[in-house]
């Protein structure tokens, strides 16, 4: 369990903007955060439970190569297909919280204000692991193709640092992702999305499995 600092506490799934459409389509897309130029920079959260290491094997006997290509992680993206969901007006802003260990399943892949008012013939399917400072996660990309990734959290107040430390889609593979911020619960965990594409601000929700 991560603890962030200045963090106002747990918060739920994002709100503001009404769902304005959905979608059912195929294809699918990277549920561990969009790559980017540059990148957020955050520091100071606090560990509040003991978790994987920053470097070296896992509970699960994962490597964590600081390479593209790498296996990183052996998890099955057991998580359901979700289509996106068009939401009307600004994306609400992330408040941080408590980061709860566990495995968890993308519920929710949401647009805001985009540029279209439908949604993108992409659906959406991943599966990731929290444990510590270390996040997990298997996806889909864009071409339907499974991606995999480790990355080290940093939760500081509402913002998270995401430093990835393995990623098998070397198209992007880079240090930093860019991420606004994040909410969590112990039952979710939210994502806040900066994302230079012009599809609108994008906010991805996980619920816990277990």
């Amino acid at each position: 369990m991560l603890s962030a600092c200045g963090s106002d506490g747990a918060s739920g799934t994002p709100s503001g903007g009404g769902a304005a459409s959905g979608s059912t389509a195929s294809g699918g897309a990277a549920g561990v955060g969009h790559a980017g130029s540059g990148g957020t920079t955050s520091a100071g959260g606090a560990l509040a439970s003991a978790g994987a290491n920053a470097a070296g094997a896992d509970s699960t006997g994962n490597a964590g190569a600081n390479a593209a290509g790498a296996s990183c992680n052996r998890l099955v993206n057991s998580a359901p297909e979700i289509a996106e969901t068009v939401m009307a007006g600004d994306a609400p802003a992330p408040v941080g919280g408590m980061i709860t260990d566990g495995t968890y399943y993308e519920t929710a892949y949401l647009v805001y204000d985009p540029p279209s008012s439908s949604p993108t013939n992409i659906l959406h399917q991943a599966t990731i692991t929290i444990e510590g400072s270390r996040y997990q996660a298997v996806s889909r990309d864009e071409t339907g193709a499974e991606v995999r990734a480790t990355i080290e959290l940093t939760p500081s107040g509402s913002a998270l640092g995401m430093q990835q430390t393995c990623r098998t889609n070397a198209r992007y593979m880079m240090n930093q992702l860019n991420v606004l911020g994040y909410d969590a619960t112990p039952t979710t965990f939210t994502i806040h999305n900066l994302l230079d594409r012009p599809e609108g601000d994008v906010v991805q929700v996980f619920t816990k499995q277990n």
